[in-house]
């Protein structure tokens, strides 16, 4: 069974990437800071149902983001990216968080049992706004630039796949709009990611004689080198 678990795992991104496309254009956009607080109270009575089922999507991209990178980054220390790897998943943590965040406020603003004022309308539609994906950025900067870094360092992947890595953190640091630019393009990186991990993790596993220790390239050495040493 776990080994079963442990092969699909890397595809975690997948499930992510689809998560989070429906999670975001699938449903209404939600008021801007500048609405008044009548048209924000109106929006979020007459569109409970779809903003909670938006929070529940937000709330399993959470989840997903860090298998995830708790995949691929367990692949890129057994590559010898220990620091890097550590501090790669440290960000994906705090890009949970702001999934977190932003499912949390948006269950808050559709709850029935919470009568929304005008300012409570006005600061929640606020946080809702801005929190999570401050949060959300800055742990994407982190966590794509640390794994960018670490990509190159031991090409675990091609190293193309390593300088985008680098660009999307860097963008996402910008903010703005190219910080959601940067969003969508790791997104793309996520989804090759982890179909390429799927790939290479179930073809080391075939690989491996009956019995046999867990082997890797060694650092620095292209993936499917002879050279090996011990996972």
């Amino acid at each position: 069974m776990m080994d079963r678990l442990s092969r699909w795992a890397p595809l975690s991104g997948v499930v992510y990437v689809v998560l989070f496309v429906v999670a975001v254009f699938a449903f209404p956009g939600t008021p801007s800071i500048g609405d008044s607080s009548s048209s924000i109270i109106k929006f979020y009575g007459s569109h409970r149902g779809s903003m909670q089922a938006s929070a529940y999507l937000l709330a399993y991209c959470a989840i997903f983001t860090v298998v995830f990178f708790a995949v691929l980054t367990n692949y890129l220390r057994r590559m010898g990216a220990n620091v890097l790897a550590r501090v790669a998943f440290a960000g994906s943590i705090i890009v949970a968080v702001g999934f977190g965040v932003g499912a949390g406020t948006t269950s808050i603003l559709t709850h029935r049992s919470v009568p929304l004022d005008s300012g409570t309308a006005q600061v929640l539609n606020l946080l809702n706004n801005d929190l999570p994906f401050v949060t959300l950025f800055l742990g994407l900067a982190l966590a794509m630039i640390a794994t960018g870094a670490a990509v190159l360092g031991t090409k675990a992947l091609p190293t193309w796949m390593g300088w985008v890595a680098v660009v999307a953190g860097v963008g996402a640091g910008i903010g703005n709009f190219v910080s959601w630019i940067a969003l969508l393009l790791t997104g793309l990186w996520i989804l090759t990611a982890s179909v390429m991990l799927y790939q290479r993790m179930n073809a080391d596993a075939a690989a491996m004689p009956p019995g046999g220790s867990s082997t890797v390239p060694a650092q620095g050495m292209p993936h499917g080198s002879d050279t090996r040493v011990s996972g």
